[in-house]
């Protein structure tokens, strides 16, 4: 709560989108599922982080046709040590992706304890193991987007569940360990303990 007075954040539900503004993310889809939701939410609100604008103009204009303007907060480049207020201010991030070599922007949000809405594609499902934290949708699916935020909301995931999540399966410490245990793996079969 106090993030969210220190941004100024109006919002009861905030969500937040922390990407490029390009086709492959997009906005678009995730931006007309959120039009399906702000009906059914006490004044929720989706912050655009962004560095990237590529797709600024038609993303300004899509919000403009939904008629969500008020809805959402376009942000823009915000420097890295800033993201934190940002992730710890959010209750929902969401991506539109449909393809990603990693995802570096969900692991901060995990970090932060926030309940990830995201597309259903190697990557994230991976971080997430498959959709167990938050929800997975599929990508250009804007019916999927809106049922992915509904099983949030009945799975109501704590913010302290969400990053014990993170702690016990992504962090630093964690995935050191499971390299290791990789490393020493690869070592035994080459020496021939492995057969």
């Amino acid at each position: 709560m106090r993030k969210k007075r220190e941004l100024n954040l109006q919002g009861n539900e905030v969500f937040l989108w922390v990407g490029r503004l390009n086709h492959n993310k997009d906005p678009r889809t995730v931006l007309r599922g959120f039009a399906h939701i702000v009906p059914r939410c006490m004044n929720p609100l989706l912050m655009m982080v962004y560095n990237n604008d590529e797709l600024l103009t038609d993303v300004r204009s899509e919000v403009t046709r939904l008629g969500i303007e008020r809805h959402v907060r376009f942000v823009g480049a915000v420097p890295y040590d800033r993201l934190p207020s940002y992730y710890s201010a959010a209750d929902y991030f969401v991506l539109g992706s449909h393809d990603e070599g990693s995802g570096f922007a969900l692991l901060e949000a995990l970090a932060c304890g926030v309940t990830p809405i995201v597309t259903d594609i190697p990557s994230f499902r991976a971080i997430t193991r498959n959709g167990t934290v938050g929800a997975l949708w599929k990508p250009g699916d804007t019916d999927s987007f809106v049922q992915a935020f509904h099983k949030t909301k009945q799975s109501s995931s704590s913010r302290q569940s969400v990053r014990t999540y993170f702690e016990r399966e992504l962090s630093y410490d964690v995935l050191g360990k499971k390299a290791l245990r990789l490393y020493e793996e690869i070592v035994r079969r080459k020496n021939g303990g492995g057969r």
